[in-house]
């Protein structure tokens, strides 16, 4: 029998199984294949725009493009060094209650805003909403920009208006990739100043197959307005999970072991400014908290759909 056709024949049966749980938004229904990883759309392919860092790059000398990949191998190999120690050392941690891990702060040094990725629905012609993440004269992120709800004139949307900040994905030495284990913790601690509207704190989870690419823990943030900071304290098992946007009929607890990023996004269809003021972003371990998954999980009969 043809590899190919064996190949794609278990694929088909994966997938009825997968959709009995998850309902996906791609251009075949029958298939597990995506793109790309941000979910573009049948008749259009993202094409990212190039950052002023990568013009630079494109404009440099040969020169000093080695000089660059050199410093770069350096600074690695030193990661690499620290990691090596690190193992060996056996490093113990001591998980208090009250205590909060933090995982993301914002400082004065303008290199913090290289671990946040910023984008729109104006980056990829979906929308003419923009934002921008700076800092503050005190050191802390201020996530801001204008929200709009107009639809493009393609015809491809029915719905527009978001900003969006997302860590860069969980590495190590050489650009490997991981995931961040917060199997320990109980909640995420968050220190904000916001300005009255309702926020979507998002964890993306490490996935292999592509039919999960797009699995989000997601959880409101209800910021209040006015001059005084916020300590926010969620319990990870309310996070509830979506893919794609969709609430899943079927809950399962939040998979604490497999945290690739951590983002949060505007999008309660208001148009308007907004501003939202980051200090710190951690995790706290309270062994009072013993629930795992704050929801129900339904079983539907999807096999008609």
């Amino acid at each position: 029998m043809n590899c190919h056709l064996l190949l794609r024949s278990l694929l088909s049966s994966t997938v009825k199984n997968c959709k009995k749980h998850i309902y996906t938004t791609a251009v075949n229904k029958a298939d597990v294949y995506e793109r790309d990883h941000r979910g573009s759309t049948k008749n259009k392919f993202y094409e990212p725009k190039k950052s002023l860092e990568e013009q630079l790059w494109e404009e440099s000398s040969y020169l000093d493009k080695l000089k660059y990949e050199f410093n770069l191998y350096k600074k690695h190999f030193k990661l690499l060094k620290k990691e090596i120690k690190d193992y060996y050392d056996g490093t113990l941690f001591d998980y208090r209650r009250g205590e909060v891990d933090v995982f993301w702060r914002f400082s004065e040094n303008p290199e913090c805003l290289e671990d946040w990725i910023v984008t729109a629905d104006q980056d990829c012609d979906d929308g003419y909403s923009s934002c921008k993440l700076e800092l503050s004269s005190i050191g802390t992120g201020i996530f801001s920009g204008t929200l709009d709800t107009r639809l493009p004139e393609t015809g491809e949307n029915t719905h527009a208006g978001f900003c969006n900040i997302r860590t860069v994905n969980a590495t190590k030495s050489f650009y490997r990739e991981i995931a961040l284990d917060w199997s320990n913790y109980t909640h995420v601690r968050m220190r904000v100043r916001g300005d009255g509207r309702v926020y979507f704190i998002n964890i993306g989870m490490k996935q292999t197959f592509d039919v999960q690419w797009f699995e989000l823990n997601k959880y409101l943030l209800m910021t209040r307005g006015g001059p005084y900071w916020q300590d926010i304290k969620i319990p990870m098992s309310k996070f509830f999970l979506t893919h794609k946007g969709r609430i899943q009929d079927r809950q399962q607890p939040f998979e604490k072991m497999k945290v690739k990023n951590f983002g949060i996004t505007i999008a309660d269809k208001t148009p308007g400014p907004f501003k939202l003021e980051i200090d710190y972003i951690g995790c706290e371990a309270d062994e009072y908290l013993e629930e795992q998954c704050a929801y129900e999980s339904y079983h539907i009969d999807t096999s008609h759909l």
